[in-house]
């Protein structure tokens, strides 16, 4: 496990000192003592070599362009100031956004992409719930809980006209996804999905607000039945909010199209 957990790393590290992707969390996130060899890899592997790499660049590129298009038609973006002492280039950009939204990332292994998302100007209303083997989601909770001690973020609140300093964490789901399959067979409810609105995490499950799935190269790891159900109960995340709340005076028609938006990104 130690050993996945830095290649993902360094691989990650070595492609954003190349300008291969946007990165720059990798790095930090590796032990001091382990560094030197993103500096070394960097500078004198062969293009031959990199190039064998270029999956891994296309689907973080795919996938990170997937969800700048969630936050950005789910935002409302006014003109502001904002910085990171973490060396992530921050977007010069107050942005609110019009109700809470989040991303569940399926297999989530030791990506880092609910930091480098996860800590932009609008992380108060946008939560990351990562799932993963219970081995691994608290491995990579330890590693980001040192990271945050290391790291502090702030941007500027344009309705409180000051700047804040924020340390968010993402939800660390422990859940083995192939004992979707099980739930299947004993025709119980989502084990899944139950799991996720427990209140301990706190996901909402109806559709109600914007919700965005990640499935990064994990799908064909699984059972083909706990692929097949996952893949069908996520989709009903999409459904629309029910009639009740869409004619509600307090809703108007951009706020109904804001409610319904929901994702469902895949790349293996």
């Amino acid at each position: 496990m130690l050993y996945y957990y830095l290649i993902t790393y360094i691989i990650q590290a070595i492609l954003h000192r190349l300008n291969k992707i946007d990165d720059p969390i990798a790095f930090q996130m590796l032990p001091k003592k382990t560094r030197w060899v993103v500096n070394i890899a960097a500078k004198y592997l062969p293009s031959s070599a990199i190039d064998k790499f270029d999956w891994i660049v296309q689907r973080t590129d795919f996938i990170d362009e997937q969800l700048c298009q969630f936050l950005m038609d789910t935002t409302t973006t006014t003109t502001a100031n904002s910085s990171s002492s973490s060396g992530s280039p921050a977007p010069q950009a107050s942005s609110t956004c019009r109700s809470r939204r989040q991303v569940l990332v399926l297999g989530s292994g030791y990506d880092t992409r609910c930091l480098r998302f996860g800590m932009r100007p609008y992380p108060h209303d946008l939560d990351f719930y990562c799932v993963d083997l219970p081995s691994v989601t608290s491995n990579c909770q330890q590693i980001v809980e040192r990271y945050l001690r290391d790291n502090e973020y702030e941007y500027y609140d344009a309705d409180d006209k000051s700047m804040i300093k924020i340390k968010k964490q993402p939800t660390y789901v422990p859940f083995d996804l192939n004992d979707v399959a099980i739930s299947k067979e004993k025709n119980t409810k989502s084990l899944l999905l139950d799991t996720l609105a427990a209140s301990e995490y706190g996901f909402i499950t109806d559709g109600s607000i914007p919700t965005m799935v990640i499935c990064e190269a994990v799908l064909f790891y699984l059972n083909p039945d706990a692929a097949q159900t996952i893949t069908s109960e996520l989709f009903r995340l999409s459904a629309p909010p029910s009639s009740s709340d869409n004619d509600s005076a307090d809703n108007n028609d951009d706020d109904r199209k804001i409610k319904a938006y929901n994702k469902f990104a895949t790349r293996y």
